[in-house]
C-alpha cells in the first residue's frame, strides 16, 4: 500500500515547536507523544523537510520501539543543560542581545524591542517566565503569532518577514555556527542550523 505523503508543516506550527525545544526539553511523559499516531505524523512532517528532517530522526530514534524515554529524556535534558543553562565561552547564548549588542550583554536594546512589540501586539509574557524576553524562543512564538494574525487579516505591529530578517536572521545563523562547537552535540545544533534554514527559505525576505 502506498504511503500518503506528509502534509507539510505550516511556518507558524514550526516556530511554535521548535520554540518549545529550545525553551525546554520535552520530560519523558513529552517525549512518549512522539511515538503515537499524531506524534509520528509530525515526525514524518518534519522528515519531509530536509531542513528538519535530522531533528526528526533524533527524536525518532528516542521513541522507537524499545526505547527508554526516561533515558531518552535525561539525554535531552543534559544537552539543553549543557548547552543554554551551563554558561562558560562554549556555551551559545539564545538570546538576541548577546549576539546583536556591541558588548555581548544580556537586556540591551534587542531585549527592549522585544518588549515593545510584545505590548504592541497585547502580549504578556507568562507569570513565572524568568527568560529575557529576546530569548529564541520567545521570538519564534511571536513570529508565529505575527504569521497567523498576518494570514487572518489582523493588524500586526511588524510584518512577519520583517520580524524574522530584522529581529531573528539578523543573529540566528551565528548563533547556529556557535552551536557547532558545543561539547554535548546532541539534537540542539541540528535545530539550530534546521531552523535557520527554514526560516531563510520560508520566510525572511
Amino acid at each position: 500500500m502506498a504511503t500518503e505523503r506528509p502534509t507539510p508543516l505550516s511556518p507558524p506550527f514550526v516556530c511554535r515547536w521548535a520554540a518549545g525545544l529550545f525553551l525546554a526539553p520535552p520530560d519523558a511523559e513529552a517525549l512518549a507523544d512522539y511515538g503515537k499516531p499524531e506524534g509520528l505524523a509530525l515526525l514524518a512532517g518534519l522528515r519531509a523537510d530536509p531542513a528538519l528532517a535530522p531533528v526528526a530522526d533524533t527524536l525518532a530514534d528516542l521513541v522507537a520501539p524499545g526505547a527508554d524515554l526516561a533515558d531518552g529524556a535525561d539525554r535531552l535534558a543534559t544537552a539543553h543543560s549543557a548547552a543554554f543553562l551551563v554558561g562558560g565561552r562554549r556555551s551559545p547564548a539564545p538570546y538576541a542581545s548577546v549576539w546583536l549588542s556591541p558588548r555581548g550583554l544580556l537586556y540591551q536594546e534587542p531585549a527592549r524591542q522585544m518588549t515593545r512589540l510584545l505590548a504592541e501586539a497585547g502580549l504578556d509574557l507568562e507569570q513565572g517566565f524568568s527568560e529575557p524576553p529576546d530569548h529564541l524562543g520567545v521570538q519564534l512564538n511571536f513570529l508565529a503569532e505575527l504569521l497567523e494574525r498576518a494570514a487572518s487579516g489582523a493588524a500586526v505591529p511588524i510584518a512577519p518577514g520583517d520580524f524574522a530578517a530584522d529581529h531573528v536572521m539578523s543573529w540566528l545563523p551565528r548563533f547556529a555556527a556557535a552551536c557547532d562547537d558545543l561539547r554535548n552535540p546532541f539534537l540542539y545544533p541540528a535545530l539550530a542550523h534546521g531552523v535557520a534554514d527554514f526560516l531563510a527559505r520560508e520566510i525572511a525576505p
